[in-house]
């Protein structure tokens, strides 16, 4: 089957692999991470918006609106242009740190740029493994589903195929109300995370 701009899922990872056989090998999901659909927050090009308010909420116990409400605010106009390009990924920890301020927690974001150069798939398992979900904000994946766009890493998936091991990234991916996959070895360069940590 071509998945070219087709979504990945749990009901059709297998046929993705074009191994019916494939088992997953390695796995975790972080319980209790928000789900955010942007189409029911009022704004256009807001996935990193709601990337940052589920991290937020995650950590906080900020019901959904509150976190997106304070994310927005603590963006403003300078860091997040709805009806433009939406919010540019660079200004993401910027922006989540003042949110965290003003959430009056003693946690701060921390970001990492380029995937394969100051994170890689480890990093993000070793995140997951300890319980911190990351915004991811990336130019394009492998079947072009997504492009220029944000999503909620809260899980990753290891299968073992006929042809080796594929790793997949577990996301909420903003549109969905399930989760989503996300083949790591074909997510662009042009790639970053933003995650809580504690001082």
């Amino acid at each position: 089957m071509n998945f070219r701009k087709k979504r990945i899922s749990q009901e059709n990872i297998k046929e993705y692999l074009g191994d019916g056989d494939a088992l997953p090998v390695r796995e975790n999901l972080i319980e209790g991470v928000p789900l955010f659909i942007q189409r029911e927050y009022g704004h256009r090009n807001n996935c990193t918006i709601c990337s940052l308010a589920a991290l937020l909420g995650f950590v906080t116990g900020a019901d959904n609106q509150k976190a997106y409400d304070t994310v927005v605010k603590k963006a403003g106009r300078l860091f997040f242009r709805p009806e433009g390009r939406g919010t540019n990924p660079l200004a993401a920890r910027f922006i989540l740190n003042r949110a965290l301020r003003s959430a009056k927690t003693d946690k701060r974001s921390s970001a990492r740029y380029l995937k394969g150069v100051l994170f890689d798939f480890e990093t993000l398992r070793g995140l997951i493994d300890s319980g911190i979900p990351a915004a991811l904000s990336f130019y394009r994946d492998k079947n072009r589903y997504y492009k220029s766009h944000t999503v909620v890493v809260m899980g990753y998936c290891i299968y073992k195929t006929k042809n080796g091991a594929a790793r997949f990234l577990m996301i909420y991916d903003n549109w969905n109300n399930t989760p989503s996959y996300l083949d790591y070895d074909g997510l662009s360069f042009f790639a970053s995370i933003n995650y809580i940590k504690s001082r």
